[in-house]
């Protein structure tokens, strides 16, 4: 309880108060009533299958991936978290965990009614997984490069499935304002794809209309969340709002509502980029992959504002915007497009218009500069094909972003840079609720090859994989006696949270770069970590640790592969690791630790630890790459 009571001025009185009012409405019924159940009705397809113009100006690879997917999902076939793809049967069973092989229960009562975290299914979020409608730009994009009428059939009987097992407000997949959000804009895209964004038939919308009610009745709920709920979910009302009003012929009630929810998904997008874009570029979500989440939305955004000729945005809103931008290009690696793994990362890869990898976050990068700033920040490459399913002309100019060593002193990150490698410093500067234990993480990357390296997330719903990829043990830093650096309260809620001395510049001597910061925990034990690069890349990372702890484990999560010990030296493919103790014994080992790359996915890795037990102490690990 001394817990809830610390984070509570933190969280903010009025965010807890919204949150409180959201349950306590779901508790006496208030949104049942307010908008109940309404049977499924059929009002003809969504889509008609008409004579369109083919267009095949993307590569024959991400031709052949786009209709290899789209012959997967007409057998009943659908991929999950952008990664694997599992047998929903066909016509789908909507409610069906393929991943553990069960069904979820209470799909006919209100979803206001539904708790998410139910022992029904492992995870929720499988079951919304196939909701999101990924599906329906698929097939789209098939249809457009083929113009065989079967996929457009497709995606149709597939919609039209999907309304029946889902009537409004009835059942899981209309629990989450958000999860509406992305199925709304997700297949306004699709429309646009196809050329049918601008034909108002009745079951378009009905369905934009339905979807707008959904999220606007607890928009304010996703606002005390402070982080991506409420930025989709403005972003669905600005669009789905604009697009009504584009629609000639609709109800003068209807439009008056679009009105006010285009003008209120304005209000609120503005808003929160103004408050959720700290003044480094970096996001209250403290994660690399909620930042794309992020940066999509806010293209798709931009994306629909240019082509409906809508007014634009604040100065500050595009200032923040942009800082967005440059924050996740510091992050990503040029050579593959991967980013650290830092953060929650729940999967979520949105408005997919590339062929390229989840884990490739140039397309984002590349689209966003292109519709933000009018230039590209990359050479030509796959990351390209946004601009085409867009039909956006490539800006002939090629901006230079340079790469460098800075310190990201609102959001918590500093990068260092030599040559051939950089590291990213992960340190607790926490406006916003943080979602991980990994104060001092070190994330360390070499000629594009992550070494060092984060968990990821893996699952929000199993609990004791939660606690794991949550706290010390996934994440390179240190761990007294047996604590996380911060107290669990609640799942998604850490008290106490910690606040770091830092180094506000990096220091810049004899061609090497050192910075620092500290911090002290709820327990009382300290850590200070104080690294420094050469100017050929040889890094060395001291760590400094007192307070009242038994013992402590300094954890290196390593690139998989062959290490080899000789004494308290490591030897790896790609790097040597040395670890020096100053002034006492410690045990080191190789041991078994997880990754997770892509939601519910996980794969072991190697763990360097170096165990202690006398406090204070002063432990040096050099890290040596090979050339």
């Amino acid at each position: 309880m001394k817990y809830f009571l610390w984070v509570i001025p933190k969280l903010g009185i009025l965010n807890i108060f919204s949150v409180f009012i959201y349950k306590v409405k779901c508790k006496i019924s208030y949104y049942s009533y307010k908008y109940p159940l309404v049977p499924y009705i059929e009002k003809g397809p969504m889509f008609i299958n008409n004579n369109i113009k083919i267009r095949q100006k993307i590569s024959s690879e991400s031709i052949a991936a786009i209709t290899k997917k789209a012959e997967n999902i007409i057998k009943g076939s659908f991929q999950y978290f952008s990664n694997k793809s599992y047998y929903l049967g066909s016509p789908p069973n909507w409610f069906l965990d393929p991943i553990n092989n069960k069904n979820i229960n209470n799909t006919k009562i209100h979803w206001s009614k539904l708790n998410e975290f139910s022992d029904q299914v492992l995870d929720i979020k499988i079951i919304w997984e196939p909701s999101r409608f990924d599906w329906a730009m698929v097939l789209a994009k098939a249809f457009n490069i083929t113009g065989d009428s079967k996929y457009i059939d497709t995606l149709n009987e597939l919609i039209k499935n999907w309304q029946i097992g889902n009537p409004i407000n009835q059942g899981p997949n209309w629990k989450c304002g958000q999860e509406a959000s992305i199925r709304m804009m997700q297949l306004l895209l699709a429309k646009y794809i196809v050329n049918q964004h601008k034909i108002h038939s009745v079951p378009f919308i009905d369905f934009i209309q339905e979807h707008c009610e959904r999220i606007n009745s607890t928009i304010s709920y996703a606002m005390a969340q402070n982080n991506n709920h409420v930025t989709s979910e403005a972003a669905a009302l600005y669009i789905g709002g604009a697009i009504l009003i584009e629609m000639s012929g609709i109800e003068k009630k209807l439009r008056k509502k679009a009105i006010r929810w285009h003008n209120k998904g304005k209000a609120f997008l503005e808003n929160r980029v103004a408050t959720l874009i700290l003044n480094d570029g970096s996001f209250s979500q403290y994660s690399t992959n909620y930042h794309r989440l992020l940066l999509d939305t806010l293209n798709i955004v931009e994306f629909w504002r240019k082509k409906l000729k809508k007014s634009s945005f604040s100065d500050n809103y595009y200032t923040k915007v942009n800082l967005g931008i440059n924050w996740l290009f510091q992050m990503t690696n040029p050579e593959s497009g991967n980013v650290p793994n830092m953060g929650g990362n729940d999967g979520a890869r949105l408005f997919v218009t590339t062929n390229t990898k989840y884990r490739d976050y140039r397309p984002t990068i590349q689209l966003s500069t292109a519709l933000f700033k009018n230039n590209l920040c990359y050479k030509s490459g796959p990351w390209d094909e946004s601009l085409y399913w867009l039909n956006i002309e490539r800006p002939l100019k090629n901006i230079e972003i340079n790469y460098k060593s800075i310190v990201n002193k609102y959001g918590g990150y500093t990068i260092l840079r030599s040559n051939n490698s950089y590291g990213i410093i992960r340190f607790p500067q926490f406006k916003f609720r943080p979602s991980n234990c990994d104060a001092l993480h070190l994330d360390l990357w070499h000629k594009g090859i992550n070494i060092l390296r984060d968990g990821g997330s893996y699952s929000y719903s199993d609990i004791g994989s939660f606690n794991y990829f949550a706290g010390n043990k996934a994440h390179n830093t240190v761990q007294f006696n047996d604590h996380n650096q911060m107290p669990l309260i609640k799942r998604f809620l850490f008290g106490e949270w910690l606040n770091s001395q830092f180094d506000k510049q990096i220091t810049q001597l004899k061609k090497i770069d050192k910075w620092e910061a500290s911090y002290k925990d709820f327990m009382g034990c300290s850590h200070k970590r104080k690294i420094s690069v050469s100017s050929k890349g040889d890094w060395s990372i001291n760590d400094e640790l007192w307070g009242n702890s038994k013992n402590y484990t300094i954890r290196w999560r390593l690139l998989p592969g062959n290490w080899r010990k000789n004494k308290n030296v490591f030897i790896g493919d790609e790097a040597k690791i040395i670890v020096i103790a100053n002034d006492h014994q410690v045990n080191t080992q190789i041991s078994n630790g997880y990754e997770s790359l892509h939601y519910f996915e996980k794969t072991k890795i190697p763990v360097l630890e170096i165990y202690g037990i006398h406090l204070p102490a002063k432990i040096q690990t050099k890290i040596i790459f090979k050339d």
